[in-house]
Parts: structure tokens; sequence; C-alpha cells
């Protein structure tokens, strides 16, 4: 009797262990078999010849997408080491596991000067032994490589040399030469005694013969698309670069095998006409469902290998094996997002982007209004996640017709938090406001500030205006209260750019937003000072320092509002930055009066007034 129990139990046991075994089937189990451990040296070439848009948007932004997508492809124990490479050899990052490090190194780069691939094969084995473990050098984890470079060597040593020592330690070196013959360099605009533009062919040749004593190969890139490829067959020949191997077959198999089981172990069932049947109704369709489970994964198409959470680009060549996020509105071909961005900092980029396409703010989309200006063909954004610049974003460089913006990331994130505004939508501005100072390349124009009061009416977002005019580093409190202030003048037109038609008579200088530090007990008695700088084309950029303690004593003698008085102190300073290099104190105060007339506080142009008796017929300090 037990036997004959003890078989359908265990049919129900199997039966329900090949649903379990299905149901992990439908979720495509998968192993990754990166290589774990290991070494691997970055040796990039960053010379001047870089900077060639023969591979769009240049031949170093492309190089950068790559780097980034490879780190996220390696295993995490790869030891990784950066070393960028001109006439001038420097290690950015020793071999590290922190491949965020790496990253932020990589994003770094920018083009300039000569080629010197010797001295940068040195200064990677020089850093392969430097950081090699102690422990047994005989079993110590392989290293590797990689040197990416778009010319051929014309100062320092012969790279010969060092790929003979490479041969001996046996250290594969693997190679790309990035670029086309027909590749070009057109000198900035801004150059003195320009000339045309300067041929830079790539030497795939001579890498070759670099790669070829250590065992190494040497491919050629002339396309993004080629780059990955080719770092993907270099990589994983030297078995740095893992894959995802799918198991959905194998779980398929074994369901069915489950299955199959279950049937023979089923107990025999008597049918009304004497004849006996099986009980295998509910595994012959489970078998069946399996089977098709198991024919369409064989149809299905293979899993790609792991991509870069930052290396999809916006830009007509994506990178290899990238697909594009689903939902997505396809992104203007006119734009590339740094791919080293961390994915949150390229999300807010990304959603910038899509705000200036819809509402149509980007050169392209304004070929009659801009007909005039300068043209622009790309828009270059990198996103910084580690400078200290108290702005919002600046243009690193206009080449030709690309605009490189540099976004502050940290600062901008901090100033749209505290506004309780969308960080997207204060990205956007202050991207369309870094391209309309590439467009005004004659600077001296108030376009950009028109542009970014265009495209904030459009969002029905006044506040962005006073995180725009106004961008302050300070404490919360004393935030607020700065913060309060530039509404104040905004409201009543009283920033500079503001002021049009008012300083373009008498040919004044515009400045830019104010940039406003914040200290305590700083300035000696005074309340704030202003420290001009200068801008290309003329224009200035207007640094005022506010002594917030001597503020609120003002605040407190005076029975004044503390932004009132912060109004009236950043109109003043504002002038001075207007009308340097005049550095009378009547303008300024002039302008405090009239904020405070416009206010109707008597007691405000009294304090507008208060130091008139301390200057001199001239309007200078007496002292």
């Amino acid at each position: 009797m037990t036997g004959q129990t003890s078989g359908p139990r265990l049919a129900r046991l199997f039966l329900r262990l090949a649903v379990v075994v299905i149901v992990l089937a439908a979720a495509r189990p998968s192993i990754d078999t990166r290589p774990r451990g290991g070494t691997l040296a970055l040796v990039v070439d960053v010379s001047g010849s870089t900077a060639a848009d023969d591979i769009a948007p240049t031949r170093l932004h492309a190089v950068k997408q790559a780097v980034a997508r490879l780190l996220d492809q390696v295993s995490p124990d790869l030891r990784v080491g950066l070393i960028a490479f001109s006439d001038e050899t420097r290690t950015l990052t020793r071999p590290t596991p922190d491949h965020e490090t790496v990253l932020a190194e990589v994003r770094s780069l920018f083009p300039n000067g000569g080629t010197a691939i010797g001295d940068a094969l040195q200064r990677a084995l020089d850093d392969l032994r430097a950081t090699a473990p102690r422990s047994s050098t005989t079993s110590a984890a392989p290293a590797t490589i990689l040197l990416i470079s778009d010319g051929s060597n014309s100062s320092g040593r012969d790279p010969l040399e060092p790929a003979r020592t490479a041969a001996a330690r046996r250290i594969p070196i693997l190679a790309i030469a990035v670029g086309t013959p027909q590749g070009v360099l057109h000198p900035p605009p801004s150059a003195p005694n320009r000339v045309g533009a300067q041929p830079v062919p790539p030497d795939p040749a001579q890498l070759a013969v670099i790669a070829a004593p250590t065992g190494g190969r040497a491919l050629q890139a002339q396309s993004a698309h080629e780059l990955q490829a080719a770092l993907d067959d270099l990589l994983g020949g030297a078995n740095l670069l893992g894959q995802r191997h799918e198991l959905t077959l194998l779980f398929a198999a074994l369901a069915l095998l489950l299955l199959a089981v279950t049937t023979a172990l089923s107990r025999p069932r008597r049918l009304p006409h004497g004849t006996t049947l099986r009980r295998w109704a509910p595994s012959a369709g489970l078998l069946l469902a399996t089977a098709a489970t198991a024919m369409l994964w064989i149809q299905w198409p293979p899993t790609a290998p792991p991509q870069a959470s930052a290396a999809a680009s916006i830009g007509p060549a994506p990178p290899v094996a990238t697909v594009p996020p689903p939902r997505r509105p396809p992104p203007p071909a006119s734009i590339t997002i740094d791919t080293g961005a961390p994915p949150a900092d390229r999300r807010i980029v990304e959603q910038a982007v899509m705000l200036l396409v819809r509402h149509r703010e980007l050169a392209e989309h304004r070929p009659r209004e801009l007909g005039r200006l300068s043209r622009l063909a790309h828009l270059d954004l990198t996103v910084c996640e580690f400078c200290k610049r108290h702005s919002l974003a600046s243009p690193l460089a206009f080449r030709g017709e690309t605009c490189e913006v540099f976004l502050h990331m940290p600062f901008l994130k901090q100033q749209a938090g505290r506004a309780r505004l969308p960080a997207s939508e204060l990205a956007a501005v202050a991207i369309l406001y870094e391209q309309e100072k590439c467009l005004q390349r004659s600077g001296g124009s108030l376009a950009p500030f028109t542009a970014e009061q265009r495209l904030v009416r459009k969002l029905h977002r006044e506040r962005l205006f006073d995180l725009l005019f106004v961008q302050a580093v300070a404490s919360t409190s004393d935030w607020r209260a700065i913060q309060q202030a530039a509404a104040l003048l905004r409201v009543h037109h009283e920033l500079a750019p503001q002021r049009h038609a008012e300083l373009r008579r008498p040919r004044r200088s515009h400045t830019g937003p104010l940039r406003v530090r914040v200290c305590q007990s700083c300035l000696d008695g005074n309340i704030g000072n202003a420290i001009p700088g200068e801008q290309a084309g003329g224009a200035r950029e207007c640094n005022i320092r506010l002594d917030m303690a001597e503020l609120r004593a003002a605040a407190s003698d005076w029975n004044l509002p503390l932004h009132r008085v912060t109004a009236s102190v950043l109109t003043h300073e504002q002038e001075h930055c207007i009308r340097r290099p005049d550095d009378r104190e009547i303008p300024s105060i002039d302008a405090e009066r009239r904020l405070a007339r416009k206010l109707g506080d008597a007691r405000q142009l009294q304090f507008a007034t208060r130091n008139n008796d301390q200057l001199d017929p001239t309007g200078h300090w007496t002292d």
C-alpha cells in the first residue's frame, strides 16, 4: 500500500518542481563569465590632434565614450590605471579597482600638445611594476597595456624600447589607431597667426610595430562604432571582457525532464469502458507549454553583453550594443552628453535637452532668427561632478562649429533643491544661456539673458529668474535672504540684464549673473564689496562678497528687513561692476536711492544716503 501511494506523491512533488523551474526559465536566467583579477593600464593620447572632428564630435570625445563603456563592462576586481600623454606624460590614476575614480579622470581629459608614445608606454610599465602584488611575483595577476592613439610618435624616446621591455615581462600591448586618413585639425578662431587646416592622419602601421613584439594586436577605428568594436575585439581576445551566457534552455530542458518523470509516476486511472489511462493531462499541458517556451527562446535574439549605464550618447553614432531607452523620444543629432556622467546627472541633462527640443530653443531650431550669428553645428554637454566653480555652467570653448558647455552639477542641484525647482529646468536654462554665449561670440550682448527669460516664460517658472540672476554660495538662512533680495531686484527691473536700453546708450559693460559669496565678520566694518572679472568680448563677471554679520547689524540698526538691506547692497556693488574702472561711490549710491524710491520706503532711502557726508567732492571716500 505504501508503494502505491508513494508514486502519486512523488508525481505531485516533481510536478511542483517542474512548475518552479518553468517560472525560473521565464525570467531568462544567465551567468556572467567576466574574469576576476588582473591589471589594465589605459594609455590614452590627448595630443592636440585628438581635437580633430573626423570622428564626431571629436576623436577624444569618442575615446572618452568608449572608455566609459569599457569600465562598466570589465570585472569590478580588475585594477585599472589611467595614463594621459601628449608631449608630456601624466599618471592620472595608478592601477586601482575604484573604477569611479578612473571615470572621473577620464572626464577631465582635454587635447593639447604633441605625441610621446614611448614615454607613455615606459610610464605604464613603471606604474605596473610599482603596483604589482608583492606577495608572489611569479603568480601575480596578468597585466595588459591598452594604447589608444591617433598619431605617430613625435617626441620622447623610441616606443620600441618599452615595447621590448613589455615583451620581456610578458605584458601584451593592445593598440587602437583612432581617426581617418582624411582627418584635419582646424585652429581655433582666436589663435594668433592662424594657418589653414592641418592634416592629422593616424599611424596604424607604427602601432602595429609596437604591439607585435609583445604578442598584442593593433586595430584601426575610423568611427565611434568601429572604436567600440575594436575595444570589444581586443579586450575580449585578452579575456578581459566577460560574456553573459543565458541558461533559459537549460532550465527548459530540466522542466521537460521533470514533467516526463511526473507522467511516469502518475497512477493509472480506470475509464468507464474498462481501459486504463495515466493521469497525464496536467503534465501534458505543462509539457507542451514548456516546449513552446523553449522554441520561443531559441528564436529570441541572444543576450547582449552588459553595457555601460553612462555610455549611451545623444548623437548620430551610438556605441556598439547600446540600446536606446524605451519610450524616449529620439534626441537631436546636434547634442552629445558626457558619457562619464553619473546616471542621475545624465538623466537631468537628458530631460533638460528634451525641454529645449520641446520649446524649440536649440540653435538648429532657430535658423531664421540666428542667421547672422556664428554657426553652431554641435553642442557638447560635459558634466562636472567634482568642480568647485560657484556657477551653474560655463562654456569651455567654441571650437569651429562646436560649443562645449561645462555643467557644474553639484552647484546646480543645490540651487534647484533650495528653490524647490526641478533640476532639469534649471539645467535647461543654463544650457541655453551658454549656447547663446557661443552664438554671440563678439561678446557685450544681452542675448543670453533674453533667451533665458523667453524660456522661463514658456516654463511658467518665475522663481527661475532669481536663480539665474543671482547665484549664491551661502548657508540656508543666508541664502533665503539673498534670493528674496534677488526677487526684489527682479520685480523692480534693477538687475543689469533688465536695464539693456539704459546701459546700451552710454556703452556700459553688462554683467553676467551676480556671483555672491557670504562670509561672517570678514570685511572689517564694510557690508560688501565687488570684484569684477573680465569675460570674453568685453562682458563682465561680477563677484560680490557679503558680510552677513554686518548686514544683520545694519538691518537691526535701521529697522529694515534683512532682504531689503541685502537688495540695496547688491544694487550698490553691481553698479561698481558696471562702471568699472570708475570707482566713484556716487553712481552706486544713486542706484540704491533709485531702488528705495521704487519701494516707497523713506527709511531705506535714508539707509542708501547714510554715508554721503563721508565722500569728497569727486565722489570718492574721504579716507
